[in-house]
């Protein structure tokens, strides 16, 4: 018999972004070390699914919703999607109920069903808070946020914040209870190689095709890909030979805004749309720059991304970016919206060797003390170990 503790672990999405990646880190380094029995819950099948069936852990696939969604749509669609997450846990309801769990693990704020099970099956629940809704994706709680964060505390034990930005947004609500925890995401970083800096320039900033400056997530108006398509072509116009590379999928009104941002500004044949990039890591590789322009990033993982491959980043001072960008130290970074000073930004790294060298250097030898997989998964096992 298996006397292990059992917990359940929550995703709100199938695919294998930053928190489906981080959470597959997690449930990974978990079952390495084998002291839980862990199912991982999932809304429909997808990558992330196949990742973790193929470690052996078994993946419960039933539909469930978001409790948040975009402010502009209207007030019904938001009372249907509550009414259809009553109807989706009470399916899970039965379905889990023979497990036997003795927790429960939310990865993402954005679904309430693990949350609502836990307090059924009346066993401990932990809410890890990857984003801040509104500031991030300009969204809405469908009960509003009062009601919304009255529910997170009632309904938790513990909340683990991706970011000190996250967690100061959460502590602000009034009347707030419940005890947080920062756990900055962890990377495995055994398939990176430590980088020389005078090669890295060498090779990105000396190249005869053009300087590659790389731009990578979804895409819509909150990740600021306007603020890196114009500041672009303020460079372009000084003479400087560069391209830009946005990887990601996203609104599609919002691509077709960029692309004529673009060929306004007479610089289209410079600005390439690669859709979604499965190997990310070869892009970071064949950049000189990586560029985060979000107005309010809740963690910024691809900051961490790039830094471990040896690619500076200039990125926005809000949010938890700065957390990782220790402006002049591990890259540099400039208010959002001002494209002039980010292209200022651009310029200066590109032209100053010797700035360029010491960022790469520092920033990758940073990531790699601060960010492994084996701190992020130590620190959440021992959040767990606290309710279990």
């Amino acid at each position: 018999m298996d006397y292990r503790k059992k917990i359940l672990f929550v995703s709100h999405l199938s695919f294998l972004n930053g928190a489906e990646k981080s959470l597959y880190t997690l449930i990974k380094g978990l079952q390495n070390q084998g002291d839980f029995f862990l199912v991982m819950m999932a809304p429909c099948a997808g990558p992330l699914v196949e990742k973790v069936k193929d470690m052996n852990v078994p993946v419960v696939v039933s539909k469930y919703f978001f409790w948040t969604g975009s402010r502009k749509k209207c007030f019904i669609l938001r009372i249907v999607r509550v009414l259809l997450n009553v109807l989706a846990t009470l399916v899970l309801y039965k379905k889990i109920k023979n497990y036997k769990f003795d927790m429960i693990y939310s990865n993402s704020l954005v679904v309430p069903v693990g949350a609502v099970l836990a307090k059924l099956l009346k066993i401990p629940h932990i809410w890890h808070a990857r984003e801040f809704v509104f500031e991030d994706f300009n969204g809405q709680y469908d009960l509003g946020e009062k009601i919304s964060m009255a529910l997170v505390n009632f309904l938790s034990e513990n909340i683990v914040c991706n970011s000190k930005a996250v967690e100061k947004k959460l502590l602000s609500y009034k009347h707030w209870k419940k005890p947080t925890r920062v756990i900055y995401n962890g990377f495995d970083f055994s398939d990176t190689e430590q980088i020389d800096p005078q090669k890295k320039y060498d090779q990105c900033i000396g190249s005869i095709k053009g300087i590659n400056l790389l731009i990578a997530g979804s895409i819509n108006s909150g990740k600021g890909q306007e603020d890196a398509i114009r500041a672009i072509s303020i460079l372009i116009k000084k003479g400087c030979l560069v391209n830009l590379l946005i990887a990601g999928t996203g609104n599609k009104n919002h691509i077709r805004y960029l692309k004529s941002i673009a060929e306004d500004t007479q610089v289209s044949r410079r600005i390439h749309f690669l859709g979604y990039v499965d190997n990310i890591a070869s892009l970071y590789k064949v950049s000189a720059i990586t560029l985060i322009c979000s107005r309010n990033e809740a963690f910024g993982r691809t900051a961490i991304e790039s830094l471990s491959h040896g690619t500076p980043v200039i990125a926005t001072c809000r949010g938890g970016v700065p957390e990782i960008i220790n402006d002049n130290v591990t890259g540099l970074l400039y208010e959002p919206e001002n494209f002039t000073d980010l292209s200022d930004r651009i310029e200066k790294l590109l032209l100053d060797r010797v700035l360029y060298e010491r960022l790469a250097s520092h920033g990758q030898t940073y990531v790699y003390n601060y960010f492994g997989k084996n701190r992020y998964v130590k620190q959440i096992k021992t959040v767990l170990k606290e309710y279990l």
